[in-house]
Order: structure tokens, then C-alpha cells, then sequence
């Protein structure tokens, strides 16, 4: 077993996702301690700092088979931690504010949040690699 950096806590994981939390449980089981914090607690737990800067991260891995290295597509939206506004109906959407915007992910219509989110940028980069590599595809309508 590696020796290495004693942590005093156990890790902290957000969400609003009652389901996400319940995977993260059976697939961690007891390997790492972690609590659970809602998102409202997340605002209590930044209250002691002024900077509420973060930014929503997706990653997108695309392999041509099971031997093949995967290329990873990374989409970043820089934005801040703020109060929940909005429904409260997609993770934590609700306390995410984009730079450069007055509302939320959950405030946004679908569209606009679609056009600027972490995940579209993503996309647009795999979207930009299929094109660029001239891919084709050989589609089985059965499968």
C-alpha cells in the first residue's frame, strides 16, 4: 500500500441529486470516506470566502476500440458559486452563474444554457474532431 498524504476529513461530495449520491455510495463503498453536502450547504460552507469563482467542467472521451488510446474533450464554463435560484430540477444548475450573466444555468432557458455550457463546449470540440479527421460512418439500422 502507497504511503502518502493524511487527510484530517472525509472527502466532501455536492449534489442535488438525491440518485447521484446513491451511485457514488455503491460504487465507492467503504474505500473513501466522504460526506454529502446539498447544494444550499455548499453556499454556508463558502460563506467564509470571499471569492465564489469555480467553473463547470465536462470531459468527453471518444475511443476507436477496445485497444485504441481515448481522446479526451474538455469543455470549461467559468462562473461563480451563488445563493439557489431557479428550479431545482437538474444537479446543481440552481447555484452555477456563467461569467457574463445575471442568471443561472437553472434561470436560463434551455437553449441559451445549451449554447454556452460547459457540455456544448465539449461537444463542439468532438463535433470539430469528427470533422477534422473526415470520419464516416457504417451504421447497422438493426442494431
Amino acid at each position: 500500500m502507497a504511503s502518502g498524504l493524511v487527510l484530517p476529513r472525509p472527502v466532501t461530495f455536492v449534489t442535488g441529486n438525491a440518485k447521484k449520491l446513491e451511485e457514488v455510495r455503491a460504487i465507492l463503498g467503504n474505500s473513501i470516506p466522504f460526506q454529502s453536502l446539498k447544494l444550499d450547504c455548499l453556499n454556508n460552507l463558502l460563506m467564509a470566502y470571499e471569492d465564489k469563482s469555480g467553473y463547470a467542467l465536462c470531459a468527453f472521451s471518444f475511443a476507436l476500440g477496445p485497444n485504441a488510446e481515448p481522446i479526451t474533450f474538455l469543455g470549461r464554463t467559468p462562473g461563480k458559486i451563488v445563493p439557489p435560484r431557479g428550479p431545482n430540477d437538474f444537479g446543481w444548475d440552481p447555484i452555477f452563474q456563467p461569467d457574463g450573466y445575471e442568471q443561472t444555468y437553472a434561470e436560463m432557458p434551455k437553449e441559451e444554457k445549451n449554447n454556452i455550457s460547459h457540455r456544448s463546449k465539449a461537444l463542439a470540440l468532438v463535433k470539430s474532431h469528427f470533422t477534422e479527421v473526415g470520419y464516416t460512418f457504417q451504421i447497422n439500422p438493426s442494431v
